[in-house]
């Protein structure tokens, strides 16, 4: 059974894509990223936004307003402020 031409089309142009994903992947993967030090991969991230012409702004992450979010998930970590994480 063969696939609508729409559908085709999106699979093509995956399948065009996918080297430079893998490559975008690989670099992010090969950033140091532990919890609290993601400075790496947000760079990279960054960097190939810029180069598709896209603006970037980062912003300070409001812990207190994240928390109070319905969707809100909590993980079973503890953060203390200027070191590292650690479990709980």
């Amino acid at each position: 059974m063969s696939l609508p031409k729409h559908e085709q089309k999106i699979l093509e142009s995956c399948d065009a894509l996918f080297d430079e994903v893998i490559d975008f992947t690989r670099e992010m993967v090969s950033q140091y990223a532990v919890l609290n030090q993601e400075q790496g991969v947000l760079d990279v991230v960054e960097q190939r936004l810029q180069a598709f012409e896209l603006p970037v702004q980062r912003v300070e992450m409001k812990h207190d307003a994240m928390c109070g979010h319905s969707l809100y998930a909590p993980v079973e970590w503890i953060m203390r402020i200027n070191t590292t994480w650690f479990p709980s």
